[in-house]
C-alpha cells in the first residue's frame, strides 16, 4: 500500500518509521517553511527508530521510498494519507492539499481533535478539492513518541486500540478495512462526534498543566502523570470526565471513562488500576514524560481551543453540564493572557448551531 504522511514531528516520524519496517511504501511529506525538520533525514534517507520492547514494534534504520516538500509529489499516487500535524494547522493543511488530490484517495487526520474531519472537508471543497474522496478522523495518534534527534524517533507506547469514524459515517466501514491494514487494532467509532469524545486529551492535558503551575513557572522539572496528578487534579479530570459522558449520553454514545480508555491503549504495556490517578501515575510508559516547559504549550494552545471550547458550546447548546469546561477554559485564557475563544472552533463552523441532538447524529 502506498501512504503518504503528511507532516514531519514526533507522531509523523513515528508513523513514517514504523510503517516504512513493516514494508509499507511510504512518502514522508513536510510542508516547505519547515524543511529543516526533513533535510537531515533527506541526506541520509534514514529514520532511526527506538522501541520500548513492550509495544511490540521493532526498531531498526527505516527508509521511506519518499522524502518530500512537494504537495504534488507527495499526494500523486497515494492510496492512504495520515495528516499528523497540530488541529490548528488543518486549514492550511487541507486548502494546501486540495488541488493535489485525485478521485478514490483516502484521507484519515491522526487525530481530528474535535469536529477535524468535518473542517477539513470544508476547507478542501472552498479549496475547489474534489468531492470523490473518503474522509477520516481517529481517535488518537496510534503512539507515545518523541524525536530523539534530527533524523531519529523513540515509540515508547503504542496504542491498544484507537477509534475511527469517517464523515459522513456511511463510509466508515470502507476507510476502516483499508486503515486496518496499517493499524490492525483501530476499530469502528459511531460518528466523529464520538471519536472526538474519546480523545480524552483535552479533559486531562489542561488540568494537570493549570494546577502545577507553580512549579512549572518556577522551573522545577517534575514528571507529567506521575507527579503532576495528585488527588485534587484527579478530582477536577473526574469532574471534566463526567461532563463528556453526560454529553456523549445526550447522543446515546456510550463512551468509557478516562481511565479505561487509558487502560485500553496502555494496559498491554502494564498500565492497571481503578481511578485515573493509579492508571496515569503508574503508566510504565510515562516515566519519562516531563511537565512542559511553560505552559504556553500545546497542552493549552491546541487542547482548549481544538477542542474543549466547541465541545463547551455543544454541551450549553443542548443542556448538559459544563460549568467546569468552561472554567478551565477561562483559567487557561487568563494564565496564557490570549482570548482562547477569540482562536477556537465553533459549532457554527462545524455546522451545528441550532440543531438538536438528532439532527446532528442524522448530519453526522
Amino acid at each position: 500500500m502506498r501512504v503518504t504522511i503528511v507532516g514531519a514531528g514526533n507522531g509523523g516520524l513515528a508513523a513514517a518509521s514504523d510503517l516504512s519496517l513493516r514494508n509499507f511504501n511510504v512518502t514522508l511529506y513536510e510542508f516547505p517553511e519547515f524543511a529543516e525538520n526533513v533535510e537531515p533525514i533527506r541526506k541520509t534517507g534514514v529514520i532511526g527508530l527506538s522501541t520500548l520492547p513492550s509495544t511490540g514494534l521493532s526498531g531498526g534504520f527505516a527508509r521511506p521510498d519518499r522524502i518530500t516538500t512537494d504537495m504534488g509529489e507527495a499526494l500523486n499516487d497515494a492510496e492512504i494519507i495520515l495528516v499528523i500535524i497540530p488541529a490548528f494547522a488543518h486549514s492550511t493543511c487541507a486548502r494546501e492539499m486540495a488541488g493535489h488530490l485525485k478521485k478514490g484517495q483516502i484521507i484519515v487526520l491522526m487525530p481530528g481533535g474535535f469536529g477535524g474531519a468535518i473542517l477539513f472537508w470544508k476547507y478542501l471543497q472552498e479549496g475547489n478539492g474534489p468531492k470523490e474522496i473518503l474522509i477520516a478522523e481517529s481517535s488518537t495518534l496510534p503512539y507515545a513518541c518523541r524525536k530523539l534527534d534530527s533524523t531519529s524517533v523513540w515509540i515508547r507506547g503504542r496504542k491498544g486500540t484507537f477509534d475511527l469514524a469517517a464523515y459522513p459515517s456511511r463510509n466508515t466501514d470502507q476507510v476502516l478495512s483499508t486503515l486496518k491494514r496499517l493499524y490492525p487494532v483501530v476499530s469502528k467509532a459511531k460518528n466523529v462526534l464520538e471519536t472526538g469524545l474519546n480523545n480524552i486529551n483535552p479533559f486531562i492535558h489542561p488540568p494537570i498543566v493549570l494546577l502545577n503551575v507553580g512549579s512549572t513557572e518556577r522551573g522545577d522539572r517534575i514528571l507529567f502523570y506521575h507527579e503532576g496528578i495528585t488527588l485534587s487534579v484527579q478530582r477536577l479530570i473526574e469532574g471534566l470526565d463526567q461532563e463528556r459522558l453526560e454529553l456523549g449520553g445526550k447522543f446515546g454514545l456510550s463512551l468509557q471513562p478516562a481511565h479505561k480508555i487509558l487502560l485500553n491503549h496502555y494496559g498491554h504495556q502494564g498500565a492497571k488500576g481503578s481511578t485515573f490517578m493509579e492508571v496515569a501515575s503508574k503508566n510504565p510508559i510515562y516515566r519519562w514524560s516531563e511537565m512542559p516547559e511553560a505552559i504556553d504549550s500545546r497542552y493549552l494552545t491546541e487542547d482548549v481551543p481544538m477542542s474543549l471550547v466547541p465541545i463547551c458550546s455543544l454541551a450549553k447548546q443542548v443542556e448538559t453540564p459544563s460549568s467546569l469546561m468552561e472554567s478551565v477554559i477561562l483559567l487557561s485564557g487568563q494564565l496564557l493572557g490570549r482570548d482562547l475563544y477569540r482562536e477556537a472552533r465553533t459549532i457554527r463552523e462545524l455546522g451545528m448551531e441550532g440543531l438538536s441532538p438528532d439532527q446532528i447524529s442524522t448530519a453526522l
